[in-house]
């Protein structure tokens, strides 16, 4: 029998607990969540119960058990909606997860189940790139869920850094020019990273998604080394990670972006 692994981490004023029986994913989390690891006995507000088991995805759709399908309406193809529940079955690159979602007690409850026969295969060299895409389905997705609807807090497709006591919101859609904008203002002096791609706000603040800064390597001269640690190298692109840790920042002042394509005159 695996051996579970439990972890506490605190991410925009919210309690999560991770438990997982897969080492590897567990060593990631710890250390792409290193930075808030919860220590102190509160109890959480989101658990998330990560399980890599065997032998339930033989079918197109996992049996479900009958006292289960009782209390179960399906919704398409691969979703069942209960009062205070939902199933959903996902493929996330040719791999089947099953997502279990409930409400008790004010409390929010995700297992995440995953077919561990042809994982190593799955997940060939086990990178932390590919664990870092499966974690916005285990952990972000749950996290934005529980601050929309209990916090009152948004979540933003944004890059977010400081610069001159001015925090700064870059939008605009993946390959718009968001990185490359953060890389220009990150060399003003005075400035801060927060967080690249997801940010959260209040309409008083914003807080940090811990998402890195991915940065193709051809970009690598223009990282200012000064304000940004490197986090992990990949075949295509290096993740970074601010050198000082700016967790929420109140919003006095603030500058919004919005980069766009433009076409070149024929």
């Amino acid at each position: 029998m695996k051996q579970e692994k439990i972890l506490n981490i605190r991410l925009a004023g919210v309690n999560l607990r991770i438990k997982t029986d897969y080492q590897n994913y567990f060593t990631f989390l710890k250390k792409y969540f290193s930075r808030v690891i919860d220590t102190s006995s509160c109890e959480p507000d989101i658990e998330i119960e990560s399980k890599w088991i065997k032998g339930i995805f033989g079918s197109k759709i996992p049996e479900l058990p009958k006292e289960k399908l009782k209390e179960l309406s399906a919704i398409g193809s691969n979703a069942f909606l209960g009062q205070a529940s939902l199933i959903k079955f996902e493929k996330i690159r040719k791999r089947r997860f099953v997502f279990e979602f409930d409400y008790k007690f004010n409390k929010f409850s995700l297992k995440v189940s995953c077919c561990s026969k042809g994982l190593k295969t799955y997940l060939q060299s086990e990178s932390d790139e590919l664990l870092s895409n499966l974690s916005y389905y285990i952990i972000y997705y749950p996290l934005f869920w529980y601050l929309e609807s209990f916090r009152d807090i948004c979540v933003l497709h944004a890059a977010g850094l400081i610069v001159a006591k001015k925090t700064f919101l870059i939008f605009g859609l993946d390959g718009v020019g968001k990185t490359m904008l953060t890389l220009g203002l990150l060399r003003k002096n005075n400035s801060r990273f927060i967080s690249d791609n997801l940010i959260l706000y209040d309409r008083q603040k914003i807080y940090s998604s811990l998402q890195p800064l991915k940065v193709r390597h051809q970009h690598k001269p223009l990282v200012p080394l000064d304000k940004l640690n490197t986090l992990a190298s990949y075949e295509w692109r290096t993740h970074y990670g601010a050198k000082e840790l700016v967790l929420e920042e109140k919003v006095d002042k603030g500058i919004i972006l919005l980069p766009h394509f433009s076409k070149v005159p024929s």
